[in-house]
Formats: structure tokens, C-alpha cells, sequence
């Protein structure tokens, strides 16, 4: 069997096992009390820590370079190991998210500062470009700024159909339109 044979295979089966996992985990999330989903996911981030040797180096080799030298080896872990428990807890906001239907609804998971600053730049009636870093539940942004504004999301294709699909999905579920990265001049203009 040859890499690419070996590599499609692999992706079959992760896809398998993650799709109705993530479907479980929205039902459940959409289910259960805010911080139930949040405790159980950050815990998940917590073992992945210990799990996924690769992204745990990754995150260790990154915050050295930045504060390698204000903190101890030590430290640096302890802060990595956070990062892990935040993205399981960001994580569960995306799950929970999944249930949201009204812009009441967000507004109980979803705090927005500055808002004001968006609301100026749409007023001005030009159009309003929005770069987001990976930070926190970055993917509830698109579905609160659709309950309000025309919005368009420019993503890169994830490699599962059946992920993506799912993602696409809950970018476009409130009203925001999903473009892939790499189609999207075009398509904004």
C-alpha cells in the first residue's frame, strides 16, 4: 500500500469516528448546562495535552519563543497545558453554538466589546472587512455578525468532505456565506 492509499484510508476512518462524535457532542452541548460542556471539554483539552506529543511541542517550542525569556521551562508548560484546556473550552462554546437559533440566544454565550466600532463602519455604507485571528470561539463571530450584517466567511477547505460540510453548515446556518479560500476574490468582489 502506498502513502496516498495509507493517508485516504486514515482520513475514511478518523471521519467515521469524528463525525458522529461531534453530532453527539452538539446534541449533548445543546442539552446539558453551559458549564457541564465547559468542564468536560476543558478536561478533554487537558489529556489531550498529554495525548497529542506533537501539538503539545508545538505549543511549547511557540510560547518559548515568546516568553522564553521571562519564564521557566516549567512555567511555559503550565501555560501550554492551559492553551489545550482553552481550546477544549472553546471548543465546547463551538458546540453549544451549534444549537443557537435567535440573536438572544448567542448573546448568552457570546460577550461582544468594541461592537460599536463595527456598527460605525457598516453605517458608513462602504462595506466592512473583518480579519479574525484563532482566538477563543472564533467561529461564533460569523453567526452573531450575520443575525446583523450581510456576511460573507473566506476559509480554507478542510481535507474531511464530511467535516467541512459540517463546518460550511454551521457557518452558513444563520445567514453568513461560506467562501473558500482561493475562490474568494472573485466571489468578494
Amino acid at each position: 500500500m502506498n502513502r496516498q492509499t495509507y493517508n485516504r484510508i486514515r482520513r475514511g476512518a478518523r471521519s467515521a469516528i469524528l463525525v458522529p462524535i461531534f453530532r453527539l457532542s452538539i446534541a449533548v452541548c445543546g442539552w446539558v448546562p453551559r458549564w457541564c460542556s465547559h468542564l468536560f471539554f476543558s478536561s478533554m483539552g487537558s489529556i489531550g495535552y498529554y495525548v497529542v506529543g506533537r501539538d503539545r511541542r508545538r505549543a511549547i517550542t511557540h510560547l518559548t519563543q515568546v516568553y522564553g525569556d521571562q519564564y521557566s521551562p516549567r512555567r511555559i508548560r503550565s501555560m501550554a497545558r492551559q492553551v489545550f484546556r482553552n481550546l477544549g473550552h472553546s471548543f465546547a462554546d463551538f458546540m453549544i453554538g451549534q444549537s443557537v437559533r435567535t440573536k438572544e440566544d448567542l448573546e448568552e454565550i457570546l460577550t461582544v466589546e468594541g461592537g460599536e466600532h463595527l456598527e460605525n463602519a457598516y453605517r458608513k455604507g462602504k462595506g466592512v472587512v473583518v480579519v479574525l485571528c484563532h482566538l477563543s470561539c472564533f467561529e461564533l463571530i460569523a453567526p452573531s455578525s450575520s443575525l446583523r450584517y450581510p456576511t460573507y466567511i473566506v476559509g480554507a477547505r478542510l481535507d474531511d468532505e464530511r467535516m467541512d460540510a459540517m463546518l460550511v453548515k454551521s457557518r452558513e446556518r444563520l445567514g453568513a456565506t461560506n467562501i473558500y479560500k482561493g475562490e474568494a476574490s472573485l466571489k468578494l468582489f
